[in-house]
């Protein structure tokens, strides 16, 4: 989940909550946010279809096999078009933009946060992404400090500011 949340953009690289995340919280700005996270994390359906959120089903499914390439009932295409219609589910379209705290001054301002424009595509740029799966075995003991020790040390080996 954390991974979706990421790639949605309402969470930080590191996995908790951000800003974004903090709005779709909130009920009077939940969507606009969900509405923001779509537009940023679909933004090459949006290039070929600006009104992307408005298509029906079929259509829906014909802009992402022309942006995916892949058949028209592969899992990748179904899964991707039933993500795509259960978060717009919760969006709300008409509202553009998002407000979000400053965050040097007093969190009792507010300023408004416009969307930026959908990201470019590049053919010749060649994206990678990472993701490491960490596989524990934890040794059979009932002392907490043993425990403690552990997650101390991966917190302090393995989540870093500076490799964010």
């Amino acid at each position: 989940m954390t991974a979706f949340l990421r790639k949605l953009g309402l969470s930080n690289p590191n996995g908790t909550p951000n800003e974004l995340y903090r709005k779709f919280r909130n009920p009077p700005s939940s969507g606009a946010a969900i509405a923001t996270a779509i537009r940023a994390a679909y933004a090459p359906l949006y290039l070929r279809n600006e009104f992307m959120h408005e298509l029906h089903d079929t259509d829906l499914l014909g802009v992402v096999v022309e942006e995916t390439g892949q058949a028209h009932d592969s899992q990748t295409v179904r899964l991707t078009v039933s993500c795509i219609k259960h978060l717009k589910a919760y969006a709300n379209f008409n509202t553009k933009v998002v407000e979000q705290e400053k965050q040097p001054e007093s969190k009792n301002e507010l300023a408004p946060i416009v969307e930026p424009p959908p990201r470019e595509r590049n053919p010749r740029a060649l994206g990678l992404n990472l993701g490491y799966t960490i596989n524990l075995n934890l040794p059979a003991t009932s002392d907490p400090e043993v425990f403690d020790a552990i997650f101390k040390s991966l917190k302090e080996h393995l989540l870093r500011e500076e490799d964010a």
